[in-house]
């Protein structure tokens, strides 16, 4: 596994595993109702923190927003965590894609540290196909993905749709562990869904790596204008 993605995984991991302890034992602590009644008296702060902080872990690669869908759906419920979270999706991917192709290739490399990998994600994004396939193996880099997206001429329609879409699963997961914390599940159980995410992240990219090494070389294409 490349290092970008070996560093991503951990580090989501331990924040997530760091979430799950400490909303479990704040639960233990003050109960349900303190919680609850601390999140509502921030009034729309709450919700434009958690919007805020969702999009940035997507602008600001590798910045890692494990910690934002526990965190999310034990304060706010699924429901409404839910909403925020997909609005920081789409607002964190729409921002990432056009930086990408205001500032090309040679900034998205800075950020991921390794041209190799970034040749890889590009040689199987040429088409809609292409990206879907793409978006949906590195469903935990979405990220990476999000500038990659913007050095093709994959028009932004499409793009934000697939963004959105393939981004609900490990969101709609993970975002229940959090909400499911405030109905007394166990803590055994919801870190069984937690493995289970990483499990799936893994196969993805195994996939991803043996597919991108059966694309044929192409030329790069050039990003049209902003």
């Amino acid at each position: 596994m490349p290092d970008f993605f070996r560093k991503d995984l951990f580090l989501n991991t331990a924040l997530f595993v760091v979430t799950i302890a400490g909303l479990y034992f704040a639960i233990q602590t003050y109960g349900n109702d303190s919680l609850r009644t601390w999140i509502e008296g921030a009034g729309v702060l709450g919700p434009v923190i958690l919007i805020a902080a969702k999009a940035s872990t997507i602008i600001f690669a590798p910045l890692s927003g494990a910690l934002l869908y526990p965190l999310g759906g034990a304060l706010f419920g699924f429901w409404k965590a839910l909403v925020y979270l997909v609005i920081g999706d789409a607002i964190g991917g729409t921002v990432a894609f056009y930086i990408s192709r205001r500032l090309g290739r040679a900034f998205v490399e800075r950020m991921v540290g390794d041209s190799g990998l970034l040749g890889r994600i590009l040689s199987m994004m040429g088409t809609v196909k292409g990206f879907l396939i793409t978006r949906v193996l590195l469903i935990t880099a979405q990220d990476i993905v999000a500038y990659a997206a913007g050095l093709t001429r994959l028009s932004f329609l499409p793009y934000i749709v697939i963004h959105i879409g393939v981004s609900l699963v490990p969101t709609i997961l993970l975002t229940a562990s959090g909400s499911l914390l405030l109905e007394d599940m166990s803590f055994l159980n919801v870190g069984l869904i937690f493995f289970a995410m990483s499990i799936i992240g893994a196969i993805s990219m195994f996939f991803f790596l043996r597919l991108a090494d059966m694309q044929p070389p192409k030329q790069e294409e050039t990003a049209p204008p902003a």
